[in-house]
């Protein structure tokens, strides 16, 4: 079952701190106010054990180019997909290696994602106006990725 919130839903199982919530309540409001449908958030806060899952499926269903392109720090992806290749006959053994990669990384001060400071979210985009949702994120100060 999913977390109801006047202006948003998040999915079940999903991370939020109390701070990516301030923020989520502020974007989703001004959301709801253009286009009278919630949110729905399908990503919150992910800790290195968290993040890791998530980049595996990526390059799975999108491939290590598609990912390493959604990435600014290229060290850091570079590091992270090369715990994946050298693990990469197992699913399980490629998590725990990518997990590790960006723990340590994140005890060094290097963030591979916003998600990892709780300064991120994602939304379900097939029941989203991206329009009024750009809108929305400037209005708050934040970007569409």
């Amino acid at each position: 079952m999913a977390n109801d919130v006047n202006f948003y839903t998040v999915v079940e199982g999903i991370l939020m701190t109390k701070a990516l919530e301030k923020k989520l309540e502020k974007l989703a409001e001004i959301y709801v106010g253009k286009t009278g449908k919630k949110l729905i958030v399908t990503s919150g806060f992910r800790p290195p054990e968290r993040q890791a899952p998530a980049m595996y499926n990526k390059i799975v269903n999108e491939s290590e180019s598609a990912v390493r392109n959604l990435y600014k720090n290229k060290t850091a992806i570079n590091e992270i997909l090369a715990a994946y290749r050298a693990n990469k006959g197992s699913r399980e053994k490629a998590i725990a290696a990518m997990t590790e990669t960006i723990a340590k990384q994140v005890k060094r001060g290097t963030m591979i994602s916003s998600h990892l400071l709780s300064n991120a979210l994602d939304v379900r985009m097939r029941t989203t106006n991206l329009t009024a949702l750009k809108d929305s994120v400037i209005k708050v100060g934040g970007r569409v990725v």
